[in-house]
């Protein structure tokens, strides 16, 4: 359980005084929540990581007409996960988000990356009555988890972390330009960079009348700002993209030795719920699958490794049926082998 720690001023400063604000009280614990930056990434590993999208998408043509396909024609499911939580799941292992009702407004985790999925969203959460939209959390800096924030105009300010800040004031505009040339226009309607207003580096817990809502940054793992919101009563996680759920993930941005500590975080929370990054809703076997699966492949390429085997022997030769099943095993799985094999190379 988080401690109360310093309120925050309507300003985003630290202050003794006990002042509720109108809607619901901001604690923070670990860490000042502010608009201060981290330390400067490098242009030029965002560069190469850019080269690794590509990569990790296909050729032009194919990232240019599936995926819009994809996001024209399906949109997200709604799936109620208790009284006032639910969750918009992606069809095809495209990105959750979802949100939260409290009796002063809307919390919503993460935005969808394009206005008009924010849009379908919006129109589930009218649903419940005219109550405000207080806060969008970011669980990190991916497009599709940010690039219609806008969309919600939050009353209170968009939460993230500190190093998501830092990376949309660097390369925002050339992270938006990537995602409108790799998915097309149709796919990128409306999109558009808008900053965390509200930051932090460990944790913070959004207090309100009915529920806490605790959210949480365990280390870096699929990338150096990711967070996860954690509801204690309810025992519901929403994750972000530390879990994938029957899709593989994506770890141009992440290391899998530090993704696999942040995992080993995550078991120490009391859930019994969890939404994904990206695949259906599942439970706490769902972590510990996916764990297995960054587990496997570090031990797989760690024993390719001893006995020298070449790189490109190792993509050839290296399966994990345990996941031919999963979205992307086909496609990433060699993708996978060479990041994880030049991880390890760096760890000696």
């Amino acid at each position: 359980m988080l401690q109360k720690g310093p309120r925050l001023s309507k300003a985003g400063s630290r202050t003794g005084r006990d002042q509720r604000s109108t809607y619901g009280c901001l604690y923070l614990s670990g860490a000042a929540m502010t608009n201060s930056v981290p330390r400067r990434q490098s242009t030029a590993r965002y560069r190469m990581l850019t080269t690794l999208l590509v990569r990790y998408l296909g050729s032009l043509s194919l990232i240019l007409l599936q995926p819009r396909v994809l996001m024209a024609q399906e949109t997200p499911v709604l799936e109620k996960l208790a009284k006032g939580v639910f969750a918009f799941i992606g069809v095809k292992g495209n990105a959750n988000a979802g949100f939260i009702l409290t009796e002063e407004g809307v919390i919503v985790v993460d935005s969808q990356m394009n206005e008009d999925l924010a849009k379908e969203m919006l129109t589930q959460i009218q649903k419940h009555g005219s109550l405000p939209i207080l806060y969008v959390i970011n669980t990190h800096h991916h497009g599709d988890h940010t690039f219609a924030n806008h969309v919600f105009a939050p009353t209170k300010g968009i939460i993230a972390h500190e190093n998501s800040l830092k990376f949309l004031q660097e390369h925002g505009s050339e992270h938006l330009q990537q995602f409108e040339r790799f998915f097309g226009r149709e796919m990128s309607k409306g999109i558009k960079v808008t900053l965390p207003t509200l930051t932090l580096k460990d944790q913070l817990t959004l207090t309100f009348k009915d529920r806490a809502i605790q959210i949480l940054h365990l280390g870096s793992g699929h990338t150096d700002d990711d967070i996860v919101v954690y509801l204690p009563e309810e025992k519901i996680l929403f994750a972000g993209d530390l879990i994938y759920i029957g899709r593989l993930p994506w770890l141009g941005d992440g290391d899998t030795k530090l993704w696999l500590k942040a995992l080993e975080k995550l078991k120490t929370l009391d859930f019994k719920t969890v939404v994904p990054g990206h695949g259906k809703v599942g439970d706490r076997q769902a972590l510990k699958r996916f764990e297995s699966y960054l587990t496997d492949l570090r031990s797989a390429i760690l024993i390719s490794l001893i006995r020298g085997t070449p790189l490109e022997e190792m993509k050839q030769t290296i399966r994990l049926p345990d996941y031919q099943q999963d979205l992307k095993y086909q496609d990433w799985l060699p993708l996978h082998i060479e990041k994880v094999y030049r991880e390890m190379q760096a760890e000696k």
